[in-house]
């Protein structure tokens, strides 16, 4: 019997019909949607309805007309129509593409959404969530918000649990392409790549999905110092494979054996005493080193560079500048050559003792100016030293820049040449006699001379005499009375001074001055005028926390200590005693010669009124105060005693 079309679709319905219970996925097309509801026409009696926030985050939003498939929840709802659900028949779906993809070992796409310590987060389809762990991701930078094909390494639906892996899926192409690109490759045989990424010791060779790794010592023949600087990220290269380890799909490249080592040639073509042509590649604080041919250099020692001293080479080379050398010495064995500029030309230091004769007056230009001296040039670059000391016989200098400029033309004296040592030792005050040779016949000590204050310190005054001879007035030296801690207190630079003559050391080139000494000694003969025991008269000069200072003579003080004030009344402060200016009477009670101090004693000038009160002798008392442990007693006016409980 043959079906009509009409019963043939009405077949398909009545299926379809019969297949509409719940949990079952069914096909329908929507027909409506309202702002929380979307209609679907499931060719039930009722349509079936979709909450619109489902659709939140799914990846395409249906639309009025488009066909889409649902998951039967719940059969004539209490508004009669049917609760369907479009996010968990993508999910059922989905989840049946995972399972298929991970029992197949199919890639999949992957949205990364997250990450976190162990990994990264990311959804499949906008439905299932998945987990990639740091350890499984084959890309090299952060793949935060990528799109990434990966392979399921573990799933449990159950649990919604889905591990993820980049790696593996890369490493089994890797792997593929390995077998495609190197199966029929061996060491030795050249291969055409590209370069993928540059690392300080070498750079990674890209062949379509595997790389290898082409060392910067295996680059070239030559110094490299840095591998940026002779290969860039996207050269395409020919290079040789030196090593290829098919079980752990590691291969190691070369270009400098493209080509043969250029010391095969050295012993043939070479040998100590050559002159040759070179161009400088690099510069090091000891040395330069030369390029004699692509990938030959040897190394011009600083020492080697010039006959006169070089800091740095830097300072008379430069990368890529031309030179002609000599070969100095050819190790083969350590492959190592020596090479030299100054001895292209004889050692002009031999003949410097005749050219320049000890104790002959010569003349140069002033090269350099440091700290410690100065460097004077000659012709054949012969460089001279002035030590500091050596410019001026009298002059403190702090700097030799005070006496002579750079480049200043200036005529010196030869002290001392020692070829070996390359040492050339000049002088500049040597030109003059020297004064401290004269100063024995000009100066006498206790002589009184006039000067000029010419530097201060803190510990005294350099005054300048006659022929720029200096004598120290010390700090000690400047007041019998006053105690001076800074002699700026008393002088200042280019004051006019009268001082004498205390000491003459010639040979160590000092002469003491003293200033105080223009005067008598005022304590010299204090203790024959003031003896112990004697009273005095005296103006108070200054108060302090522990006594007073009384003045006794011109430039003579004495304290009187606060315990001796009074024997019978406690002084706490002295100014609320005595003030500065009061005329005071006091007894010398004490000497410190040594040191120049005067003891004086108010209070010695009446007898102790305790000295009268001897153990066991019977007196009458006026009781004062009364407390716990005792009673207070007064013997007399001011004179106290205590009684203990």
């Amino acid at each position: 019997m043959v079906m009509t079309d009409d019963k043939i679709m009405m077949e398909e319905a009545l299926k379809e019909f019969e297949n509409i219970s719940n949990g079952n996925i069914v096909k329908g097309t929507v027909v409506n949607m309202t702002a929380e509801e979307v209609f679907v026409d499931i060719g039930y009696k009722s349509e079936g309805v979709i909450p619109l926030k489902e659709f939140q985050g799914i990846e395409q939003t249906p639309k009025v007309g488009d066909e889409i498939k649902v998951l039967v929840k719940r059969l004539d709802d209490p508004r009669g129509n049917v609760r369907v659900s479009y996010r968990d028949a993508i999910s059922k779906a989905v989840w049946e593409e995972i399972i298929d993809a991970e029992k197949n070992n199919t890639p999949l796409e992957f949205k990364i959404t997250g990450k976190n310590k162990g990994g990264y987060e990311a959804k499949y389809k906008g439905i299932v969530d998945c987990f990639m762990p740091r350890s499984q991701v084959a890309e090299r930078e952060d793949v935060m918000g990528m799109t990434l094909k990966a392979v399921i390494l573990e799933m449990n639906r159950k649990n919604k649990k889905v591990v993820i892996s980049s790696r593996k899926l890369a490493d089994e192409k890797k792997e593929q392409a390995f077998e495609d690109i190197f199966s029929d490759k061996n060491e030795g045989d050249l291969v055409r790549g590209k370069v993928s990424r540059l690392k300080d010791f070498g750079a990674f060779v890209d062949f379509g999905g595997v790389e290898g790794l082409l060392h910067v010592k295996d680059m070239s023949w030559g110094r490299i110092n840095k591998v940026e600087d002779f290969i860039h990220v996207g050269d395409e290269i020919e290079a040789l494979i030196l090593s290829i380890n098919k079980e752990k799909k590691k291969i190691s490249l070369g270009l400098k054996q493209k080509t043969p080592e250029p010391w095969t040639i050295v012993p043939e073509k070479y040998n100590e005493g050559d002159v040759i042509d070179g161009v400088v590649k690099n510069l090091t604080d000891y040395g330069a080193f030369v390029e004699i041919i692509p990938g030959l250099e040897g190394l011009l020692h600083v020492s080697d560079i010039s006959w006169k001293k070089v800091g740095k080479p830097s300072q008379v080379l430069k990368p890529g500048e031309n030179v002609k050398v000599k070969i100095l010495s050819i190790n083969n064995e350590e492959k190592k050559i020596s090479l030299g500029i100054r001895q292209l030309t004889s050692d002009p230091w031999e003949k410097l003792p005749q050219l320049y004769p000890v104790d002959t007056i010569v003349e140069g230009k002033v090269a350099k100016i440091i700290d410690s001296g100065i460097f004077v040039a000659f012709p054949n670059d012969i460089e001279g030293f002035v030590h500091i000391s050596d410019l001026s016989w009298n002059t403190k200098i702090g700097h030799p820049s005070e006496i002579v400029q750079d480049g200043q033309e200036v005529k010196v004296k030869v002290l001392e040449i020692d070829p070996e040592k390359r040492r050339f030792k000049l002088g500049l005050k040597q030109l003059t006699p020297d004064p401290w040779q004269e100063v024995a016949k000009k100066f006498s000590e206790n002589q009184v001379v006039h000067g000029k204050v010419n530097n201060l310190t803190k510990f005294g005054a350099f005054i300048s005499l006659d022929d720029g001879i200096e004598g120290l007035l010390h700090v000690s030296d400047l007041s019998w009375t006053k105690k001076v801690d800074n002699p700026q207190d008393m002088l200042k630079k280019g004051d006019d001074i009268k001082v004498k003559i205390l000491s003459i050391e010639p040979e160590k080139r000092r002469i003491s001055l003293g200033l105080k000494q223009l005067e008598g000694d005022p304590w010299q003969d204090i203790y024959e005028k003031y003896p112990k025991n004697s009273i005095i008269e005296g103006k108070v000069v200054s108060i302090m926390k522990y006594g007073i200072f009384v003045e006794i003579a011109d430039g003579v003080e004495g304290l009187v200590h606060v315990s001796d004030f009074s024997w019978t009344e406690r002084v706490k402060d002295p100014s609320e005693k005595f003030k500065k200016g009061d005329v005071v009477k006091a007894k010398i009670i004490n000497y410190d010669k040594d040191k120049r101090q005067i003891a004086l004693g108010i209070k010695q000038l009446e007898e102790d009124p305790y000295e009268k009160y001897t153990q066991g002798t019977d007196v009458k008392v006026k009781i004062n105060k009364v407390m716990n442990f005792g009673v207070g007693v007064e013997l007399e006016p001011s004179v106290e005693g205590f009684i203990h409980v």
